[in-house]
This record gives structure tokens, sequence and C-alpha cells, in this order.
């Protein structure tokens, strides 16, 4: 998708320096319900930080450069693979899904220290190890989308959370398998951008179920204001 207005590159804020488009750049959009603008070929190293479209004719703030060729290649060279904890039925559950009478506005926090506003449909509640619990999903595409934290967050499992998706409810339910519970793409690079659990998808238990903590820690830094 280019942007309008731009020509051949992005301009730096306060220079006459042009990124060339070619390099790859996201911008996060300040407008309406849009979250991300992709100039291709996407590059997850280079990202626009809180950067703004106005009119889609030009992207004012700065250019966070996170993360250089060195960093990069050392992320491949060390990455082990994915680890799983053995699947678990019980970990296997059907919800009862309560959809809102209007999708409400959440408040979706991230890595970056900012927050985004997405509509969710209504909660899941459902029972496991005794307890009733409650999560809040998201839509993504065509799916429910939860982004929840569990007791084994920064033990066993990835700190900041994790990712499950599901069918959209049938007949008021739907199935959470937590053995397809996910690490974001944080957990492996720090070049990512990634949402973090909402405090409602803090979970009081532990989900022994999913994918395990990558087996090299990834650490991430707040980008300059």
């Amino acid at each position: 998708m280019a942007v309008a207005g731009l020509g051949t590159g992005i301009a730096l804020p306060g220079t006459d320096e042009l990124l060339p488009v070619g390099s790859g750049v996201v911008c996060k959009s300040l407008i309406g319900e849009t979250d991300l603008a992709f100039v291709p070929p996407f590059a997850p190293d280079l990202e626009v930080h809180k950067c703004k479209i106005i009119g889609e004719a030009r992207i004012e703030k700065e250019v966070q450069v996170r993360g250089d060729t060195t960093e990069r290649v050392a992320l491949r060279t060390e990455f082990r693979g994915q680890r799983w904890f053995p699947a678990n039925e019980s970990y296997h559950v059907t919800a009862r899904f309560v959809p809102y009478d209007q999708p409400k506005s959440v408040a979706i926090p991230n890595v970056l220290g900012s927050s985004y506003q997405e509509k969710s449909p209504g909660y899941a509640l459902f029972t496991l190890q005794g307890w009733q619990l409650r999560l809040e999903p998201v839509i993504d595409d065509k799916e429910l989308f939860f982004i929840f934290r569990d007791q084994t967050a920064a033990k066993e499992t990835y700190g900041a959370g994790r990712f499950l998706y599901t069918e959209m409810p049938r007949d008021g339910k739907i199935e959470l398998d937590f053995n397809k519970a996910e690490n974001p793409p944080c957990a492996f690079t720090p070049y990512a951008t990634c949402p973090l659990p909402p405090k409602q998808n803090i979970l009081p238990i532990r989900i022994e179920a999913g994918e395990l903590a990558p087996a090299v820690a990834v650490e991430h830094t707040q980008p300059s204001q």
C-alpha cells in the first residue's frame, strides 16, 4: 500500500532526508480504528513510532530505528525452535459466550507503553481447575482473539502473555483449547510491537498448556520519546 504524497520516500521530521520506501516502514495510525499502515516491502527492524498520518498525505513525528543487521543475524542463528507443554485435554474447555448488546471498546496496551482501542463482541465464561473464569476477546479477521496471561508467565511461559484464537461463537458457545496458546512475536524478537493482555484477561491460575517461553530470552527496551 503506497501512501499518497510521499513520492519515493518517507520524510524524516525536521530534515530534507528521505527514508526510501524500499527500506520497509511501518506506521501506526492515530486515526479512527486503523491500527497499522504498511509501506512495502515490510522490514521489521524499521518502525515509525507514534507517527501520525494526516489526510494520507504525509507522516509526522519520529522514525524509530530498532536494531541493526548484526543483532538480527544473531537472533536467527541463536533461535532454538519453539517449545510446548505436553498436550493436555483438560485444558480444552467449552465456554459460554456472552455477547454485548453493542461491541464494546476496550483499551489494549502494548510493549511500547501505549495503548489502542479495539472492539470486543462479548466475553467467555468457563470453569477450569475449579475456578469460574472470564476472558474478553477482540475480533481478528473472522476469529476471536484472546490476549491473556496466567500464573505460568515469566516462569515456564513468556512473561508478557500469550495469544489464543478461536472460531466465532456457535449457539452461544466457543471452544477454548489452551493447548493452542501461542507466544506473540515479541517473545522472539525485540523489533516487534505486540499487544499485552488487558487487566481483565490476567488469570489467577496456572495454564500448563500451549507454548512455552523461548529457550533464549529476548529483552525489550522502551523507544526514546
